[in-house]
């Protein structure tokens, strides 16, 4: 809910904090916008399920959670 994936199924995917400034400095939004195609490690592939516009729109979700 926070970007931060500290939840026990987060944990347990090794999904990533969304506010690690780290992370946030070295992924690009085209980076972005490839894993939620393309669904990476554990993440499904999304690709055919949303529009270009809800993947953008996505990406600027996830842009959007506080740096810690």
């Amino acid at each position: 809910m926070d970007g931060r994936a500290r939840t026990f199924h987060g944990r347990l995917v090794g999904a990533q904090n969304f506010t690690d400034a780290k992370w946030r400095a070295n992924v690009t939004d085209v980076e972005m916008s490839d894993a939620i195609k393309k669904g990476p490690k554990a993440m499904p592939a999304f690709g055919k399920k949303l529009s270009q516009a809800e993947i953008d729109a996505l990406v600027a979700y996830v842009r959007s959670f506080k740096q810690e």
